[in-house]
């Protein structure tokens, strides 16, 4: 795992969601969001991570990956399943891809998240694997 820096979402994304508050919380939610705002927010995304899965560090590009909710859409508020900052990338492009990171996880929490700026210290690193050093 790598410390992810978050930046500013799309402004196409922005647009979006100014666009769909008025209709109500039920509209202005992840399940909603299309194209062309989810394809650039997943753009956003990849560039932003420097084209590596979130958990990881696979590289991953926009056929490899599918955007990864860092606090699980079944566990939040409808509002945080846009918040950019609950965004990630992550390896794994749909449910028939095998069971890795984002898909893995599925709702758990984890316990060390790409957005703490000292991430990698969680983990030692031996002979090619890592696993956490908690």
């Amino acid at each position: 795992m790598k410390y992810i820096q978050k930046g500013n979402e799309p402004p196409e994304f922005t647009q979006w969601k100014e666009q769909q508050k008025p209709l109500g919380v039920e509209y202005c939610n992840y399940k909603n969001l299309q194209n062309p705002e989810k394809r650039l927010t997943h753009e956003a995304l990849l560039r932003e991570q420097g084209y590596i899965c979130c958990y990881c560090c696979q590289g991953i590009d926009k056929q490899t990956s599918h955007i990864e909710h860092l606090e699980a859409q079944s566990k939040t508020e409808v509002e945080l399943s846009v918040d950019y900052a609950n965004l990630l990338a992550s390896c794994g492009r749909d449910g028939n891809w095998p069971d890795h990171c984002g898909h893995k996880r599925g709702n758990k929490p984890i316990p060390v998240s790409p957005l703490i700026t000292n991430c990698e210290a969680f983990f030692r690193y031996s002979g090619g694997r890592f696993c956490c050093a908690s």
